[in-house]
């Protein structure tokens, strides 16, 4: 059966959604990430010398109060400048790339992206349906991400079952990728 790829604007956006982990995130400060993020950058420094003018002023409550949210914020500053940036690059390479992706081939024997990347079965250790994209975790060489309706879902479902060492679970929230990952993909150094 041969597919096209079709990645829509909100495709990509429910896509984010998970990968990013927004869905942890029930309320983002000011409505926006980025004016967030500058806003942190540009107050941690301020709470330090304030924490020192609460505890020239006796309140000592106050000063832990804010020291302990300014240690906070430079933690986060030094985590998000360490791996928050770079993760969330990698997920931009995903959605970039699974957009690029146009044609997918799946049939008895094995997967076929663009003519080009062959997925045997044999090689697939777990595959995750989620709303409308199906992960597939690869033992060696990572997980490949397709936009499937309910017809070539199925039909997936139904070449899946006849392996069953091919594990298969079917997502309704949001979860992490990372640790299927982990779980599943064996690195190869």
């Amino acid at each position: 059966m041969r597919i096209k790829q079709i990645i829509t604007d909100e495709d990509k956006k429910n896509l984010e959604y998970m990968l990013k982990f927004k869905y942890r995130m029930p309320y983002v400060p000011f409505g926006n990430e980025e004016l967030s993020r500058k806003l942190i950058h540009i107050l941690t420094p301020i709470l330090y010398p304030l924490s020192g003018l609460v505890y020239y002023i006796g309140n000592y409550i106050a000063f832990s109060f804010v020291l302990l949210v300014a240690i906070l914020s430079t933690r986060w500053i030094i985590w998000f400048h360490s791996k928050g940036k770079k993760y969330e690059q990698k997920v931009d390479d995903i959605i970039y790339t699974l957009s690029k992706i146009s044609e997918v081939t799946i049939d008895e024997e094995k997967i076929l992206y663009d003519d080009e990347v062959e997925v045997k079965y044999s090689d697939i250790k777990k595959v995750v349906f989620y709303k409308s994209f199906v992960f597939i975790f690869i033992k060696i060489k990572g997980y490949f991400i397709l936009k499937l309706n309910n017809e070539e879902g199925n039909y997936l479902k139904t070449i899946l079952d006849q392996h069953s060492e091919i594990s298969q679970e079917i997502r309704n929230e949001p979860f992490n990728i990372l640790e299927y990952i982990e779980k599943n993909v064996i690195k190869v150094e």
